[in-house]
């Protein structure tokens, strides 16, 4: 017995751990799912960082690791497989026993799955990170053996036409349709773009780009060609360096041009490392004609930013602003406009790039190398990245800007002493700064960035730079008490301080205050804003709300009587000069009557509740306004008819406002979010028989608005006809819960029946309008009532309302259409790339998604329905579908041949009612042949007539047939799920090998052929 318990004790051991760990597999579900998806949003994160890493050494003519391409297949592979499985977790709790109940098995095998698949995520994981930081990704590119020949490039394949230091990068995309725009579930890949490395173009195609891009004709004299030949071959063939300096000639004189040519030949920088001296020489005389010199200034300030930053454009105008690198302009507002105009030519002269967004840019590599030899020769710029230690002393001689930037510092001095520096960019992860750092520059530092540093303190000597002007701290700094010393201080940025102190009052000469985005702030000091008189630009975190209702006097009274005091909002009255200002005011009650923003040209304003994450990139960094559960007073309508981005929830009256002015205002309103506000008629626009104006006064009513979000209102119609016309540039359109709404545009007007068009929509969401009859009603007068009644078999999309750009329609919960689109609204959806439907309620009318024109109209129509983009459709609860196309699909199934999808590659059904077959035969070779991804659920009719037993049906087929005809050739993923009459999936015909289906609940189901 004593050598059997321990066996025994040890067997029940392993058995105990193996049957908990399956339990663990079904109890456990929820869990192993969040961490799957956890994980994979990790993974995403280090694939998305290598893939920039992978970019920019390409940038540089290197080559990529195989073990580091193999890592980036692997990665993407496995995001495919697991955005497949994530597809399917909810049915886990929704079909069983009639959607009723949870389903133990499946979910014992979704959460085995997750746990297994978490794992190899976990490990991929671990991988991509010794690539970010201990493998190397890359390594020097030989030379190029065979020169790249352009025989022809069809138009808008080029994307981008970039060069890095030896080489040059040719991005082209493939003309697909865009793939992003996939199922909320299902993050699908995007298309690929392909790269290719070529070398200096030829000179017929160099010669061919720069006459295109300097405006030449072929057919000018001989003497204008031969110097346009001579100066193009100054630029050695490189793309960069023709585009830069054809661009600084196009419109030159003819002098103008043989100076640019004797320049290019006088240029002499062989001997600088890395660069092509062709294009340094190039791009050296497009520096040179820039025009304004302000232009020189701009473009020099970007080479203080590191490599392939986001260069904000905010930050550019407060360095402009600090450095005074602009003549006789005095206030921000003014050198802003100035910088943005500036920007913009830059862009235009291909010496700058767009950033993520319009509010940043990006200098390429070559040409910030460029602009750091020009600054240094020029301006006396220094900029040293990437240091491993302080520089050697005397490095900093003859310097009046230096921008350092290193992961840690070494050997800091006690004192930088540099006297002729006026401008210091300092980057690094160091802590803190030696207290006597800043010692002998009291009276040349003008400007100081320590943004990018980690230091937790300021050094005392900061205190005693009595000329500085400028000054941007780090988040990690929390008391600023010392800054009350520099009284020439005219901006000052903060982020990550507990208190806004007294001594900050001292600081008379400030203009711009910026107090960051933290929670930290609890504390304003009173009377500190209402000293800093000459502010024209105030940014205040939206989450500081400890406004005080009255303003504390501080006159006689010490420090100790204000400690904890607040200022007040009154306090923002003394500032005569302010133009720009971001605040929260958490009660609108609590805001004075007299509080102006008569002057403000810049805003965002929060009243009620503050600015969410979720805002964030909705907002301009101009003129947005938020109003929740608040009256709508007359100061806070002078700032909605100024805004550009409006959130309103809660707020009584609004259409009136709306309305009050016959249209006449909200020119700038681009972005409006409307929640909870109730109303009788039109939200936008007054129903059009009580127009008593002409059209003239309201041609420019909301004409800018680009995004229009409307959720839990009561609005009958979202705008009235007039207003739909005007709404050229809307391109996303949202409008969810709003249980009276019978039609998005309100037709009033008798006999009026012309298109709508809507030239830039390209999403639409339409989800939970249970009273929804139409986009548009038709009205036509009755010649026997001689009324005007909506046609109550009109499609949801007539054939007058026109978006020849849309790529996403999403339709959930409208249950009155029986179709989605006319026919002739149908084939005009060309840009249509992804399409949901879901009737989400029991009752839903809806038996097609396209009404033909036979029903309508009486007529044959023969004419394909063909959606060239379409990449996804998923069609959700319809109860009783007819087929796809009204009256011209087999009634065995809801496709036929005469709707074509060259591009699908996500279809999903469930609950589809009535459907017995998909395809009446085998898909048409022009069609549904790029479908990757097919789940079918919760059909129950799929597949129950005698004439077929596959969801492919067809004819009887031969021997040869059944042993060539491959059907779905490129399909990867196949869910077939709670189908209880299905038997087979495609009869007499065959998947592709590499399908790995996943069936459950499908009982009569034998075989898949």
């Amino acid at each position: 017995m004593s050598i059997v318990e321990p066996i025994v004790s040890k067997t029940s051991e392993v058995a105990y751990t193996i049957a908990f760990r399956h339990i663990g597999y079904l109890f456990q579900y929820n869990e192993n799912i969040h961490n799957l998806e956890v994980e994979i949003d990790g993974l995403e994160d280090i694939l998305r960082r290598i893939n920039e890493m992978v970019m920019r050494a390409q940038r540089n003519a290197e080559v990529i690791q195989p073990d580091v391409e193999k890592w980036q297949k692997d990665a993407n592979g496995m995001q495919d497989e697991v955005v497949a499985f994530l597809v399917n977790k909810v049915r886990s709790n929704s079909w069983c026993v009639n959607c009723w109940c949870p389903n133990p098995m499946w979910r014992y095998r979704l959460g085995k799955e997750s746990k297994l698949k978490t794992s190899r995520v976990i490990s991929l994981k671990e991988q991509g990170t010794k690539f970010l930081t201990v493998l190397p990704l890359s390594c020097s590119a030989p030379p190029p053996e065979h020169p790249f020949t352009n025989h022809g490039n069809k138009e808008g394949c080029c994307k981008v036409l970039i060069t890095s230091r030896k080489q040059l990068l040719h991005m082209m995309t493939p003309k697909l349709a865009d793939q992003r725009a996939l199922s909320a579930s299902i993050r699908a890949p995007v298309a690929s773009t392909k790269e290719f490395y070529i070398p200096i173009l030829e000179k017929e195609e160099a010669l061919s780009l720069f006459m295109k891009t300097a405006v030449i004709s072929v057919n000018s004299n001989e003497q204008t060609l031969s110097v346009v030949k001579e100066v193009c071959d100054e630029c050695g063939g490189l793309p960069i360096a023709i585009l830069a300096v054809a661009t600084a000639l196009k419109g030159k004189e003819w002098y103008a041009w043989q100076d640019a040519l004797t320049l290019l030949k006088k240029s002499n920088f062989d001997q600088i490392v890395d660069i092509d001296p062709h294009l340094f020489s190039s791009l050296k005389l497009s520096y040179d004609y820039l025009e304004p010199k302000d232009a020189r200034s701009c473009f020099l300030l970007c080479s203080l930013f590191p490599e392939d930053a986001e260069i904000s454009v905010e930050d550019l105008v407060i360095y402009t602003f600090g450095m005074r690198l602009l003549d006789r302009i005095a206030t921000f507002e003014n050198v802003r406009n100035r910088v943005l105009t500036l920007v913009k030519g830059l862009k235009a002269s291909c010496l700058l790039l767009q950033g993520r967004d319009d509010n940043t840019v990006k200098m390429h590599d070559v040409i910030r190398d460029v602009a750091i030899l020009i600054a240094k020769s020029k301006k006396g710029y220094l900029v040293e990245h990437d240091l491993k230690k302080w520089p050697e002393g005397g490095t900093f001689e003859g310097h009046s800007v230096i921008s350092l930037k290193s992961e840690y510092f070494s050997e800091i001095p006690s004192e930088l002493g540099s006297q002729e520096l006026h401008t210091l960019v300092l980057r690094s992860n160091d802590s803190s700064l030696p207290d006597s750092f800043f010692k002998g520059m009291e009276t040349n530092l003008e400007v100081l960035d320590l943004s990018g540093m980690a230091i937790e303190s300021l050094p005392f000597s900061l205190s005693k730079l009595v000329k500085l002007r400028m000054l941007l701290l780090p988040d990690e700094v929390s008391d600023v008490s010392l800054l009350g010393e520099l009284k020439s201080l005219e901006i000052l940025r903060v982020n990550g301080i507990e208190k806004l102190p007294p001594e900050i009052r001292q600081l008379t000469c400030l203009k711009f205050l910026e107090l960051g985005e933290d929670y930290n702030l609890g504390v304003i000091s009173p009377n500190v804003i209402s000293n800093l008189k000459r502010l024209e630009e105030l940014y205040i975190p939206d989450y500081f709300n400890g406004w005080e209702d009255e303003a504390t006097d501080t006159e006689g009274t010490n420090a100790i009587d204000t400690e904890g005091r607040n200022a007040s909002l009154v306090e923002l009255n003394s500032l005569t000069y302010l133009t720009a200002l971001k605040v929260h005011i958490p009660r609108g009650e609590s805001s004075p009557n007299n509080l102006c923003f008569e002057k403000l040209v810049r805003f965002r304003i929060s009243i009620g509740a503050p600015f969410g994450p979720d805002n964030e990139e909705k907002i301009p960094p101009t003129k947005a306004l938020k109003l929740h559960d608040v009256p709508l007073e007359d100061k806070f309508k002078v700032l909605l008819v100024k805004s550009e981005v409006v959130y309103v929830t809660k707020v009584k009256g609004l259409e009136n406002v709306l309305h009050e002015r016959d249209g006449s205002g909200f020119f700038n309103l681009k972005y409006l979010e409307v929640e909870r506000c109730d109303g009788d008629e039109n939200l936008l626009g007054r129903p059009e028989p009580s127009l008593q104006t002409s059209g003239q006064a309201m041609s420019r009513s909301f004409c800018n608005l680009t995004k229009l979000c409307v959720a839990n209102c009561s609005f009958k119609y979202l705008f009235s006809l007039s207003v739909a016309r005007r709404l050229e540039q809307l391109q996303v359109l949202n409008v969810e819960t709003c249980s009276c709404m019978e039609a998005i545009v309100g037709n009033e007007r008798q006999g009026d029946d012309e298109e709508i068009i809507f030239p830039r929509l390209r999403e639409m969401t339409l989800m939970d309008l249970p009273n929804l009859i139409s986009f548009c009603p038709s009205k036509r007068p009755n010649s026997i009532t001689e009324a005007s009644n909506s046609d109550p078999a009109q499609p949801l999309f007539r054939e007058k309302d026109v978006v020849p750009n849309i790529q996403e329609i999403k339709i959930n919960g409208c249950p009155n259409p029986e179709s989605i689109f006319s026919a002739s609204t149908a084939r005009k959806l060309t840009r249509l790339q992804r399409l949901v439907i879901e009737s989400g309620s029991s009752d839903s009318k809806l038996k097609a998604i396209v009404e033909t024109s036979e029903e309508r109209d009486g007529a044959n129509d023969d004419e394909l329905f063909v959606f060239p983009e379409l990449f996804s459709m998923y069609l959700i609860g319809m109860a009783n579908p007819q087929s796809f196309c009204s009256s011209c699909g087999d009634e065995e199934s809801f496709f036929n041949q005469k709707v074509v999808f060259p591009c699908l590659g996500y279809l999903g059904f469930r609950g589809l009612g009535n459907v017995k077959g998909i395809w009446n035969r085998t898909p048409p070779a022009d069609s549904f042949q790029n479908l990757t991804t097919l789940i079918l659920g919760g059909c129950h009719d799929l597949l129950g007539s005698d004439s077929g037993e596959g969801i492919v049906s067809r004819h009887e087929p031969t021997t040869e047939e059944v042993d060539t005809n491959v059907v779905l050739p490129r399909l990867k993923v196949l869910f077939l799920l709670d189908l209880p009459r299905l038997k087979s999936f495609c009869s007499g015909n065959k998947l592709p090998s590499s399908v790995d289906p996943v069936i459950q609940d499908c009982p009569l189901l034998e075989t898949l052929f």
